[in-house]
């Protein structure tokens, strides 16, 4: 059985409306929401709006997290930022207002640990990983002044900063001319800004051919 508006402490409320949502508040007294927000206009409770919430935890938690571990789960370990707020127990804003403090450059939402393709996940990485070399999976770099203000700066499925690789693993969908024109602009970019760095595509369908890992091996060797 939840709370009722009586039993509900006004000091504790006005500092949970600094960091939560009035719906996760009511959701964990199991009352209404509607309850809740009759109780925050009463006692004129100031409620911040969710960009508030969110610099409000950062600003409180963000700079005791240590640079050094956060890099070494973030970059080292391919972590996602939402996996390492969770063990933290802090917001995920806190974990991206931080790494950008530290100057890290944050992988798309979208990489390892969701949407990472399955043959780079399964394949990819485990022979990198056995192989003993250092790699940055999902690797984003600055934005070149080529780009288009509303692009999104180039991602590297694999980068391996020893041996100067960016390693790219193309599957059907690469196939296709449009993607065949933008793939080969991101390579002539490559080869621009990183001139000492060298550009090698593994396509999917022969991930795992004798060539592809002899290739592998004789780079990281």
């Amino acid at each position: 059985m939840g709370k009722t508006k009586s039993d509900i402490d006004i000091e504790w409320l006005k500092d949970q409306c600094k960091v939560r949502s009035l719906r996760e508040i009511a959701k964990e007294l199991k009352i209404s929401r509607r309850a809740i927000k009759s109780i925050v206009i009463r006692y004129r409770i100031r409620c911040m709006s969710k960009e508030k919430r969110y610099s409000y935890i950062t600003s409180k938690t963000s700079n005791e997290i240590d640079s050094r571990w956060l890099r070494q789960q973030y970059i080292n370990k391919h972590r996602t930022m939402r996996d390492i707020a969770d063990e933290l127990d802090v917001d995920y804003a806190c974990i991206q207002r931080r790494l950008k403090k530290i100057g890290v450059v944050t992988r798309s939402p979208y990489s390892y640990g969701n949407q990472i393709s399955y043959p780079h996940k399964a394949w990819l990485v485990p022979m990198l990983d056995s192989l003993g070399v250092k790699h940055i999976t999902s690797h984003v770099l600055p934005k070149m002044p080529e780009q288009k203000n509303f692009a999104q700066p180039y991602e590297i499925d694999e980068y391996l900063p020893d041996q100067k690789v960016f390693l790219e693993l193309h599957g059907k969908y690469h196939e296709g001319e449009k993607k065949k024109f933008s793939d080969a602009r991101k390579t002539q970019l490559l080869k621009k800004h990183y001139p000492d760095h060298k550009v090698v595509i593994i396509w999917v369908k022969d991930i795992k051919s004798e060539s592809t890992i002899n290739a592998l091996k004789s780079i990281c060797s």
